[in-house]
């Protein structure tokens, strides 16, 4: 089983967390992004996460943003990432996308 240790923390708020991790095994950096949003009716509100790999540089530069959601945006917008959407009264699914995503799916 992979494990993705947290090395830093950039937000974390109930609803909506950004931390970069590191595989236990290989020493990858990723960035992860979940998002949650509350609707105030029922429970079951809409959550997604997010994990895209990272280099050392944009870790680093993540580390030191002072924009960070414009940074996000701009990182690696080719690069494939693997997202895990579980929207309010439909199953959970797992796919690929591009770049990384924040927020409920389009």
């Amino acid at each position: 089983m992979l494990e993705l240790r947290i090395a830093l923390r950039l937000i974390d708020e109930s609803h909506f967390t950004v931390k970069l991790r590191t595989c236990e095994r290989c020493g990858q950096g990723f960035v992860t992004v979940f998002t949650e949003t509350i609707d105030w009716q029922g429970g079951d509100d809409p959550q997604r996460w997010s994990v895209t790999p990272v280099t050392p540089d944009e870790s680093i530069a993540l580390q030191g943003a002072g924009g960070l959601m414009a940074m996000l945006h701009k990182l690696a917008p080719e690069r494939r990432s693997l997202c895990h959407d579980s929207p309010k009264g439909e199953p959970p699914r797992n796919f690929w996308t591009q770049g990384i995503v924040i927020g409920p799916h389009d």
